[in-house]
């Protein structure tokens, strides 16, 4: 079995027990002010606090990126951009270097998390998000694909299933949701 993919409202998911716990990627600025974010925000708003609190812990020095916290809502933030919005080539330094807040460094981070977390990840079942599909999309990658017209799915779809999905397919857990 590999990554399964559910068209519905994750938010809604995690509330009926379909999943243990809902993942998503946050920023290292501790803002959860749009998207799947602000939506998580506005419904487990313990969330935020712990997220925000685990900051103010490090302070933000730099080394937040790459890390995750567990909520006690059940979301599994991961720290995987350092700053809010699209990818860019702003760069932070993490474990004394410099490097761009960019697609490719924030889907390493992903998978960092992941694997750090796949003891507990096989025991469980993980909602995540359309990655790439909303307001953090990287636009230059997307524009490659085009709807193809034998098939109904998006480019937000193909973009996820041949460049992101290789993260989860290792795990038989993930259940990718989609509108």
């Amino acid at each position: 079995m590999s990554l399964q993919y559910k068209q519905g409202n994750i938010i809604e998911a995690l509330k009926k027990g379909e999943i243990d716990f809902l993942m998503h990627q946050v920023n290292c600025e501790g803002e959860m002010g749009a998207g799947l974010a602000m939506s998580i925000k506005h419904h487990f708003p313990n969330t935020e606090k712990q997220y925000i609190q685990y900051l103010n812990a490090y302070k933000r020095g730099n080394r937040e990126f790459g890390s995750y916290v567990f909520s006690d809502d059940k979301i599994l933030n991961s720290m995987s951009q350092y700053y809010k919005g699209p990818p860019t080539n702003r760069m932070f330094k993490y474990d004394g270097y410099e490097m761009p807040d960019s697609f490719t460094n924030r889907l390493e981070a992903l998978k960092r998390n992941i694997e750090k977390l796949s003891p507990m990840l096989k025991t469980s079942t993980i909602g995540i998000p359309l990655i790439a599909s909303g307001l953090a999309a990287d636009k230059a990658k997307k524009e490659r694909f085009v709807k193809n017209p034998f098939n109904d799915e998006s480019a937000d779809m193909l973009y996820f299933k041949y460049y992101i999905a290789p993260i989860f397919e290792p795990y038989d857990n993930f259940i990718c949701y989609y509108l």
